[in-house]
């Protein structure tokens, strides 16, 4: 069987704090890219795992770590796994938590394994980055990685992505950010839909916003009083202001 692991580019990313076990708390936003790895997987007698272009050990091998727990968990046959790397290593692509959770999905498609919570939080230790790269959508990722939303939109048809062939390790990189840190956060990217209902189910207004905007409330709605009853509107359910995630 041959599987594609696509890539995966943060949009923007905020480091919020620094949690007392070391991780940052983090809010990102995160798309799949068309930069994939090409993954050869067969049930084999023994565990195997190489590479096209480096040797890396078991003990730092993500997917290989994430086997084992596989196994340990449920009963599940050994591989045969080739990994044709295209997606540069230690560039923040995600290049090897993609080929982890496309070869998760696979097994677990495989074996009628349901992917469910306790699962993403074993698999969480191994990596952070394998709970979005199970997504296919775009998200927003918050925590240390752990809290997915899939969100709504905007991205550009194409991307330039840059590689000066130096392999940065991610957690180096964290442990260089200090609480003075601010980067730039692209809120123009996340788009939500607000539904204002009248007590009958009409629509009174649907729109897109993005994140933090400000929303239009529509009209207070009427209607002409019968002889059964006199309307009369109370207040919308829900107070919105700005926009945080879709609401109705």
């Amino acid at each position: 069987m041959l599987l594609k692991a696509y890539a995966k580019l943060n949009l923007s990313i905020r480091v919020l704090d620094t949690l007392e076990n070391g991780y940052h708390n983090l809010e990102m936003i995160n798309v799949k890219i068309d930069l994939y790895d090409e993954i050869e997987i067969n049930e084999a007698k023994e565990m195997t795992i190489t590479y096209s272009n480096f040797n890396i050990s078991n003990n730092n091998d993500i997917i290989y770590k994430s086997l084992e727990l596989l196994k340990d968990m449920y009963l599940i046959p050994n591989y045969n796994i080739y990994i044709n790397k295209k997606i540069p290593v230690g560039a923040g692509l995600g290049g090897a938590s993609s080929d982890a959770a496309a070869i998760i999905k696979y097994i677990c498609n495989e074996h009628n394994i349901i992917i469910d919570d306790n699962l993403k939080k074993k698999l969480s230790i191994i990596s952070t980055d394998i709970i979005y790269c199970l997504h296919d959508d775009p998200c927003l990722v918050k925590g240390v990685g752990e809290i997915i939303e899939t969100i709504n939109i905007n991205t550009p048809d194409q991307v330039l992505i840059l590689n000066p062939n130096i392999n940065i390790s991610t957690k180096d990189v964290f442990n260089l950010v200090n609480n003075n840190y601010t980067s730039i956060y692209n809120k123009e990217y996340i788009e939500y839909t607000i539904t204002f209902i009248d007590e009958d189910g009409t629509v009174l207004s649907s729109k897109n916003y993005h994140y933090n905007d400000t929303v239009v409330v529509p009209e207070i709605p009427t209607k002409a009083p019968t002889a059964q009853y006199t309307y009369t509107f109370a207040g919308w359910d829900k107070e919105v202001s700005t926009v945080t995630g879709n609401t109705t």
